[in-house]
């Protein structure tokens, strides 16, 4: 499933994301990953003290995903919204999940899969009181949010006026 019509429309997209990305951020990147409760069962995952570190798929934007960009942490779903807020450790590369995140696998088919993915460090687990998609929705300045338009996918880009708005969120519920 993608939201592109092709092939070529899609790497148009990744191209004018690549150039907008470039422009907009002096320190990093911000993105949101974007995971499926049905499939992985990110909420136990999260407060796991064993998994520090987590691995999370990279499907789009492989090329300009970084070690110490920022990961947002998004939920899909009924309760869907921002979960974690943590930092990319890693490059993309194709790796395999630490032996620790194998158990929140929900289908025993994803179990063990090499993917293109990234090691995320989390900073601060939103776990008891997440940012929602309704409370997102409700702010003018997110309506072009990339993931509030486009919700199918697994990254998805975070503009810096957009990362302002949603840090001060965050820090309004006690984080940073």
């Amino acid at each position: 499933m993608t939201i592109f019509r092709n092939e070529q429309d899609k790497k148009r997209v990744e191209e004018e994301v690549t150039a907008l990305m470039s422009e907009t951020f002096d320190d990093g990147r911000v993105w949101i990953f974007q995971g499926d409760p049905s499939r992985y069962d990110i909420l136990h995952a999260l407060t796991d003290p064993e998994l520090k570190e987590q691995h999370w798929q990279v499907n789009q934007y492989r090329k300009v995903i970084k070690k110490m960009d920022i990961a947002l942490i998004w939920i899909s779903g009924k309760d869907a919204g921002l979960y974690a807020v943590a930092e990319v450790i890693s490059n993309p590369a194709e790796l395999s999940d630490y032996s620790a995140e194998e158990k929140y696998w929900i289908n025993d088919a994803d179990r063990g899969k090499r993917r293109q993915k990234v090691a995320i460090k989390v900073k601060q687990c939103l776990v008891n009181n997440p940012v929602l998609r309704s409370e997102l929705r409700n702010i003018g300045d997110l309506k072009g949010l990339s993931i509030l338009n486009f919700s199918r996918g697994t990254n998805f880009p975070v503009r810096d006026r957009e990362w302002v708005i949603i840090k001060s969120l965050i820090q309004e519920r006690g984080y940073f």
